[in-house]
């Protein structure tokens, strides 16, 4: 198996946050391994990174985590295929480097199999668009 294009990618430190409680919450994800995390605190991290919590590096961090979970339980996260693909344009997903795009590709393309066909069709559109 290739090895994980995400293994060294780390919320950015100091980490900006704009809630007192993320700041918690971050480092209580960091303390643990990503199994042990709730979906609560995947769902909130990958919904508020970037805008409220920390940035580029934070996302990326997040991402792989939250995408297995949304294919594995597609109908309980905030964070919806919509603005996730507006998250990645913002994230500058063309500019990261291969095996960080690809590892999405391949996570969001499991995301859109098991999605509502109406509640991806932004995703899906996004994904076309980069085949």
């Amino acid at each position: 198996m290739p090895a994980d294009p995400f293994a060294d990618v780390l919320p950015e430190s100091p980490l900006r946050a704009a809630r007192r409680e993320d700041h918690a919450r971050i480092a209580r994800m960091l303390a643990t391994a990503p199994e042990a995390w709730s979906d609560e605190d995947v769902d909130l991290v990958a919904f508020r990174a970037i805008t409220t919590i920390g940035g580029l590096e934070t996302f990326k961090w997040i991402l792989p985590h939250f995408l297995r979970r949304t294919a594995a339980a597609p109908d309980r996260w905030m964070l919806e295929p919509d603005i996730l693909s507006e998250k990645l344009d913002h994230a500058g997903f063309g500019a990261w480097p291969e095996a960080q795009r690809a590892a999405v590709l391949g996570l969001l393309r499991n995301v859109v199999a098991v999605v509502a066909a109406g509640d991806a069709g932004t995703l899906t559109a996004w994904l076309d668009a980069r085949a």
